[in-house]
This record gives C-alpha cells, structure tokens and sequence, in this order.
C-alpha cells in the first residue's frame, strides 16, 4: 500500500490468500477497508472488480512488475483504467 502524499509505503499480508472460495471477493474488500482509492494490477476478476466499483475504487492497468515503477507511471497519469474482467477461477488451476 503506498500513500502518495506522505510517499510511505506499507506491505501487508493478504488476509484471503488461502481461503477455499470467494478469495477474490475476500482479497478486495481488505483493499477497500484499507482506505485505498486505486488498485493497480494486470489483472482483476469479475467478482473483484463489483468490489472496487461498489467503493468507488478506480483500477488501473499495471504497465511493468515494478511497484514503483508503476506508482510513479500512476502519479503522472501515465496508466490506463482496466476495463476487462475475467470471469475467476473459482478453484481451477
């Protein structure tokens, strides 16, 4: 989680990582109670997605794997809104 007005930046553990079913769901919830107004990933399930939107949490499409570089790519308004939801795995590898 990183604050781009203190530019502090916090790594948490992701309280959803092992449940069974509805992980998604689980996973975007503690984003959203964690006060976060952006999501930055490569890509956002369905299930998910109804979560962020529900909050009011915009989305937007990872350009690289560096977190920073992707920060920094977001501040300067550089990434794009993902649009595109897969429909989950629902426990299919």
């Amino acid at each position: 989680i990183h604050n781009t007005e203190t530019q502090k930046t916090q790594t948490v553990e992701n309280p959803a990582v092992a449940a069974q079913g509805g992980a998604g769901i689980q996973a975007a919830q503690f984003v959203v109670d964690t006060g976060a107004n952006a999501l930055i990933t490569v890509r956002c399930g369905q299930n998910a997605a109804d979560v962020f939107k529900a909050a009011n949490l915009k989305i937007y499409k990872a350009l690289s794997t560096s977190a920073e570089e992707n920060i920094k790519a977001l501040v300067e308004g550089k990434l794009d809104e993902l649009t595109s939801f897969h429909a989950g795995f629902h426990g299919k590898a």
